[in-house]
């Protein structure tokens, strides 16, 4: 039963639970009716758990994740409760000031996860940027999600020669400059499909209307490439999908 000083109230959540997504917060603390709380302690159907902060995990076991969203540096408490990492498909990782070398933690983590499919990556463009993460290596991810940090051009660049980069298939992430997209497209050779948020400088619009996006695209798209664009203009911004055949 968490209770949180953020949170209106109080959770009660009983074991054995059908729900498939768990949230552990920095202020969260625990009660529990069981007389013994090995009894009824696994999550045996969670399979997104959140993790931020926290002092105590008492004896819950969360043996089949799936998603693991990690907000703050694990620890090795975490890795006694999430024990079967093998399950992992998707990993979400906020990089910032609380890691002395974000690369490096991301790194031993991927170790750790040997059948991942999705990296999120979230990174704070105010604290850090992509450039330290080049180095990044992983058998099994095929889809990178960094949707939440703009690229520039030179770090397009560092993405197509990263190896990481060279095995996705399925690619989310902001960019300034449409040409960027064609030098994805042309350079990494799995890519299936993309998900791009356009974010153009106000002094420097090259697309000022969802018609003019439409017409970019159909000009400058190779043949192979579908598209749809999802939303039209907010602030100078455009997110629209491309799909390879």
């Amino acid at each position: 039963m968490p209770e949180s000083k953020e949170w209106p109230g109080i959770v009660l959540t009983t074991l054995p639970s059908r729900i498939n997504r768990s949230g552990i917060l920095s202020s969260s603390c625990y009660r529990s009716t069981c007389p013994d709380d090995n009894v009824y302690n696994s999550y045996d159907h969670v399979e997104v758990l959140s993790y931020s902060r926290f002092f105590h995990l008492h004896s819950f076991l969360f043996p089949n994740l799936h998603h693991l969203d990690l907000q703050d540096p694990a620890n090795d408490e975490l890795w006694s409760h999430v024990f079967n990492l093998q399950k992992l498909r998707i990993l979400t990782f906020y990089a910032d000031k609380q890691y002395d070398h974000p690369e490096n933690e991301l790194q031993l983590l991927l170790n750790r996860m040997p059948n991942l499919h999705t990296l999120e990556l979230c990174l704070d463009e105010d604290e850090i940027e992509y450039k330290p993460f080049f180095n990044l290596k992983h058998n099994s991810i095929r889809c990178l999600n960094f949707a939440h940090y703009t690229f520039n051009r030179e770090e397009c660049e560092i993405l197509i020669h990263s190896q990481l980069g060279q095995k996705c298939e399925v690619l989310m992430l902001s960019i300034k400059h449409l040409d960027d997209i064609l030098q994805l497209i042309n350079q990494l050779r799995n890519l299936r499909s993309l998900k791009i948020r356009l974010l153009q400088d106000e002094d420097s619009l090259l697309i000022s209307s969802e018609n003019e996006l439409n017409e970019w695209l159909t000009l400058h798209l190779p043949s192979i490439c579908d598209f749809r664009i999802h939303n039209g203009i907010m602030n100078f911004s455009y997110t629209f999908y491309v799909w390879i055949r």
